[in-house]
This record gives structure tokens, sequence and C-alpha cells, in this order.
């Protein structure tokens, strides 16, 4: 009788003792990000651009109420790397199905593009808003990931203007579809 009652203790027990004892003593590997979360985030001030092809006028207001990726390049010299990461940025929107509409693909350029290539980028990439005399948004991003070349990753802008996140160039486009998948899941904004 005493054996099953300890039996019985031992057995409600140890599901507490294993709990806690995990709770203190064992690390965790962190989050399930793919990218550098930035905390805390930044928020974009006082930004302006042109959105190519007609010269229009964007300031933060603009740029606010939808998710971007954002993807920041010198496009007379953009290479083959340069171009993928374009095409999965697409493809990435694209995969949101039925949230589609809150992620909108942003490029900002270094450099105005020459008529040539303009004419090909917007053909390939109409989804995107291309803002060209962006100095202002490249430099808050470069100063809040700490970066020496901007053109080092992807990055995330939450509906509120806030940088969020970066991911590195060349990370792939299936971790970035599943933290937006899931940022999309639990988070109504945009």
């Amino acid at each position: 009788m005493k054996k099953q009652l300890l039996l019985i203790v031992l057995v409600c027990t140890a599901p507490i003792i294993l709990a806690n004892a995990m709770f203190y003593f064992w690390e965790s590997k962190g989050g399930y990000q793919h990218g550098e979360l930035l905390t805390p985030v930044i928020p974009l001030e006082n930004v302006s651009a042109q959105k190519i092809p007609n010269k229009e006028l964007v300031d933060l207001k603009a740029l606010q109420g939808k998710w971007r990726l954002i993807a920041i390049a010198d496009m007379n010299s953009c290479n083959q790397a340069c171009e993928l990461e374009l095409i999965e940025m697409r493809q990435i929107k694209l995969s949101m199905g039925e949230d589609l509409q809150r992620l909108k693909n942003t490029l900002l350029l270094i450099e105005p593009m020459t008529a040539e290539n303009q004419q090909k980028y917007l053909k390939a990439f109409p989804l995107f808003d291309i803002l060209e005399n962006a100095d202002e948004i490249i430099s808050q991003v470069q100063t809040a990931f700490s970066l020496e070349n901007a053109r080092d990753g992807v990055f995330l802008i939450d509906p509120l203007g806030n940088i969020v996140m970066r991911y590195p160039l060349g990370s792939g486009p299936k971790g970035k579809s599943k933290d937006l998948h899931r940022l999309f899941k639990y988070n109504q904004l945009g």
C-alpha cells in the first residue's frame, strides 16, 4: 500500500519538478524567425522618395498601411544574385494566398535607373513599388542594423512604418515565406 501511494505521488509530482527544472536550467535556442529581428523596432522618420516611373513624391504615410519587404539595389549594375533576390521577393508575395494584399514589395534605388533598365524592371516586377532618391530610408535602415552596406539584405517594415527585421542576402525564400505566413496568421495589422 505504501509503495502504491509513493508511486502515485511520484507520478503526480514528476511533471511539476521536471517543468521547473527545465524552466530554470534549460537554455532555449531562441525564437523561430529566420531573419534578424530588430529589438526594439526603429520607426522610419521624415522619409521621402520618388516613385518610378511618374516621379510621384512618396512620404512616410504612403509607405505605411502594409507590410513591406524592401530590397536596396543599384539596378544599373544588378547582377544575377541581385535579380534572384527580386525574383524571390516576387514569388514570396505571390505565395501569400489570401494575405497577398497585406504585403507590398519595394525596391529602393541607390542610383537612378537608366531608361532602358527602367522599362526592363518595370515589366519584370510590376507589383513592386520602385523608389529612387530614397537616401533617407536607406540611411535609416543601414543605421538600424549597423550595416556597412545597405545592400546586404532584404528588410521587413511593418504597417506602422517601423523597421522590424533583416534577412541576409542569399537566405532563400523559404524562411522569409514561413516567417510572413506565421506573422500574418497572428497579426492583423496591414
